[in-house]
């Protein structure tokens, strides 16, 4: 489960590594750029410390209960850092649950994007796109091999309208790790050979009996999405 308020924060990726970082206000409105996981009180020296509040109001802690998480800048926990942190601290954010959790923490900042984003498009949303088949252009409709416009957009439209979100979907880094929060399309996943059938690229996976699958292999599935 995310960081409570987590979705308040101005998503951004610091300039020094890469990684994802949440921008919030403090009382004075100065920004503070907090990490995206988060760590035991006990291994952050208090100057390190924050939470955030319900309107979205980043609040240094000081002193608070050890057995508590809190937030943490991200500069001292920077790889990159020229002044880092506690080396324990350090450790501990690159262990598998604090980078999960911190992916966690950004798709919640995105959630709102990818509510939109995964919903099936309209035809209009497609023509946002040029077609690879008949060459039209973006806002206008496909047109037939006699030049007659088309109610309907090329397949081959559509799937460029999907790879084209999916490119642009921001990538969440954290610890420099990346995953994909957008789910890419059926058809996407077919552009790579299967790694647990024998389904080629642009051909449907097979069961065991050598029959056409409806829904890709998940194998198929994590092998385009890792390929960032």
């Amino acid at each position: 489960m995310s960081s409570k308020y987590a979705h308040l924060g101005r998503l951004g990726h610091c300039w020094r590594c890469g990684d994802s970082v949440q921008g919030y206000p403090d009382h004075d409105g100065q920004e503070v750029v907090l990490d995206v996981r988060e760590a035991p009180t006990h291994l952050v020296p208090e100057d390190l410390r924050w939470r955030v509040n319900g309107n979205g109001i980043a609040l240094p802690l000081g002193w608070t209960d050890p057995t508590d998480t809190v937030r943490i800048r991200h500069e001292p926990v920077c790889i990159a850092s020229p002044r880092p942190g506690p080396e324990p601290l350090r450790k501990h954010l690159n262990r598998a649950h604090p980078v999960a959790r911190g992916h966690e923490n950004v798709a919640a900042a995105l959630s709102d994007q990818l509510r939109g984003q995964n919903r099936n498009p309209t035809p209009d949303d497609v023509r946002t796109v040029p077609c690879p088949r008949c060459d039209a252009e973006p806002d206008f409709q496909c047109a037939d091999t006699s030049g007659i416009p088309r109610t309907a957009n090329h397949k081959e439209r559509v799937a460029a309208f999907h790879q084209a979100r999916y490119d642009a979907f921001p990538v969440p880094q954290v610890a420099g790790q990346t995953t994909r929060l957008l789910r890419p399309s059926r058809h996407q996943v077919r552009t790579i050979p299967c790694p647990r059938c024998p389904a080629p690229a642009g051909q449907p996976c097979t069961d065991n009996s050598g029959q056409p699958r409806t829904a890709n292999h998940m194998e198929r599935v994590d092998a385009y999405t890792s390929d960032i």
